[in-house]
């Protein structure tokens, strides 16, 4: 197969493949806020984060974004985390999962 016609017949394949994988996470991300705003959310306990400030930690939230850093402090449903050199906040309805590091 010469290398034109690979491209004219790949490359149109490969890039339809990533539009598709990107559409299903972004029609994912909006399910998941739909179904907050139906039921209602569930709130992960503050609590749980005001024991462990100033400890590591990697939190993931509802759209699949992991953030690792040191907990700063917690304010009504946000949570400070310092990260490398940076702050930042996070909305505690939107986490899905909280785990402390032993370092």
């Amino acid at each position: 197969m010469e290398p034109g016609s690979f491209v004219a017949v790949y490359l149109p394949l490969f890039t339809v493949m990533i539009v598709i994988i990107q559409l299903r996470k972004r029609r994912r991300r909006i399910a998941i806020l739909h179904n907050l705003k139906r039921k209602g959310v569930l709130t992960m306990s503050i609590e749980a984060f005001k024991r462990n400030i100033g400890k590591n930690c990697q939190i993931t939230t509802m759209i699949e974004r992991k953030v690792t850093g040191r907990i700063i402090g917690v304010e009504s449903n946000w949570i400070e985390i310092e990260t490398k050199g940076n702050s930042e906040f996070i909305n505690a309805e939107f986490i899905e999962r909280f785990r402390i590091l032993l370092k």
